[in-house]
């Protein structure tokens, strides 16, 4: 079965090289460095690495998930960028889940706003005045505990005596996030 693929980094913007030039690339962050997506086939790699949308839910988001999706939405063959992004760690492959969660971390961008109105039990992230991303309860206190530790396996442990058990509800919510835009994935600080 192939690895399941997340994308790693912060979108800072296209990057201008003076004042009136057109774009030579985009900008990633990552830990305290920046990155650079050399091309406008690398950052759609990029994008499609996060998940799309409702499609995310009910996919495995692999490797191959992502060229198909990007050939089928966009007429693009992203097969070697997504390969280059892999090595320069923009995108992170789950072979070994633990070795996954101690070397990365969500970062938030959104906040929590609180019971979900349309629901019994869930609540919402989001940003005041824009589309509001739902979750459970369990999700809830998953999105707060991995946004307050410093790895992801941090996170598990606080969250359960089984960090491995954990884990694998974490990364069910991971996709939903990161297709959202709720948070990104971080270098875990030590």
């Amino acid at each position: 079965m192939s690895n399941l693929v997340f994308a790693v980094g912060h979108y800072l913007g296209p990057y201008h090289p003076a004042e009136g030039r057109p774009a030579i690339g985009h900008v990633v962050r990552v830990g305290r460095t920046r990155r650079w997506l050399r091309s406008d086939t690398h950052l759609l790699a990029w994008i499609y690495a996060h998940g799309i949308g409702e499609l995310a839910a009910g996919t495995r988001w692999t490797r191959s998930a992502i060229v198909g999706h990007a050939r089928r939405f966009a007429a693009e063959d992203v097969s070697g960028p997504l390969d280059e992004l892999v090595a320069d760690g923009l995108v992170a492959e789950l072979a070994a889940a633990p070795a996954f969660a101690t070397t990365y971390r969500l970062r938030p961008l959104m906040m929590s706003l609180g019971r979900d109105p349309e629901t019994a039990d869930g609540y919402v992230v989001g940003l005041p005045g824009r589309p509001a991303v739902p979750m459970s309860r369990d999700g809830r206190r998953a999105w707060l505990a991995a946004q307050q530790a410093p790895t992801l396996w941090a996170a598990c442990e606080a969250l359960d005596p089984d960090p491995a058990a954990a884990l694998s509800g974490l990364v069910d919510q991971l996709r939903g996030w990161l297709s959202a835009t709720a948070g990104y994935l971080d270098l875990a600080t030590t």
